[in-house]
Parts: C-alpha cells; sequence; structure tokens
C-alpha cells in the first residue's frame, strides 16, 4: 500500500468546532471504513484464548496427575468457557474477513496509483473554452 503526501496549509479562522465525540467518531471511522485491524485482532484474540485454554488444561493435568489436588467439575468449565469462547471469536474473524472483502469490493475503489498527469496543450485551451478537456493518464 502506498500514500501520496501532501503539504496542508494551517487553519484560517481560530480552532476546531468539532467535540470530543465528533472527533472519537471521526477516529472510529477511519479504523472502521480503511483498516482490517479490528478484524485480525479478534481472530488474534480468540487464537490467544484458545492457547491459554489448551495450556491451562495441560496445566491442570500436570496438578491432577502430580499431587492428585484438583478441584472437581471448576476446572473442566473453566477450559470449556475459554475454548469455546476463543473458537467463537476464531470463527468470528473468518466472518469478519468475508465481509471485508465484500466491503472493499462494493466501494469499486480503482486497482491503480496514478504516476502522472499529462493534459495537452490543445487540452488546456479548450478547457479555458468551456469545451471537454481530453487527459491522459500514466498507472503504475
Amino acid at each position: 500500500r502506498q500514500g501520496v503526501e501532501y503539504d496542508r496549509d494551517g487553519r484560517h479562522a481560530g480552532d476546531s468546532k468539532y467535540s470530543f465525540r465528533k472527533l472519537w467518531k471521526l477516529a472510529k471511522d477511519g479504523i472502521y471504513n480503511f483498516s482490517e485491524t479490528p478484524v485480525t485482532l479478534m481472530r488474534r484474540a480468540g487464537m490467544l484464548a484458545m492457547l491459554f485454554s489448551v495450556v491451562y488444561f495441560i496445566y491442570i493435568l500436570y496438578k491432577k496427575i502430580a499431587f492428585n489436588s484438583v478441584p472437581e467439575g471448576f476446572t473442566t468449565t473453566i477450559f470449556m468457557i475459554v475454548l469455546f469462547a476463543g473458537l467463537q471469536f476464531v470463527f468470528l474473524g473468518v466472518l469478519g474477513e468475508y465481509v471485508l472483502r465484500i466491503f472493499f469490493q462494493v466501494k469499486q475503489r480503482p486497482k491503480f496509483i496514478v504516476k502522472e498527469f499529462i493534459m495537452s496543450e490543445e487540452s488546456k485551451n479548450s478547457s479555458k473554452n468551456g469545451k471537454e478537456k481530453e487527459v491522459q493518464y500514466t498507472f503504475e
């Protein structure tokens, strides 16, 4: 991915009128509209929870075999809850990946970057006269 750098002038008139709430909403929209990070984090959190539950299960088995001191029923319940919660997060992440791909396709953004904008002298003159202008692009 590549961005386009530009210089922006400072504000002409005072401070921004956006409240913290509006800025927060703008930030959320930017994250959800242009990033796959929330879905990726959800999937990774699910995998981490599943890993934690398996490690916990191995620890409990070791404790049961070595010391024979494990509370009845409690450990199995915790293991199953964490394991299936992690599994649900992983499946939500996979489902989110599909929804993201559909979302990005629906946006219909071009799959190219304009490298150079070329306008002939005739086009420049015709645009001053109100006629349509011919523009030529080169792509990367």
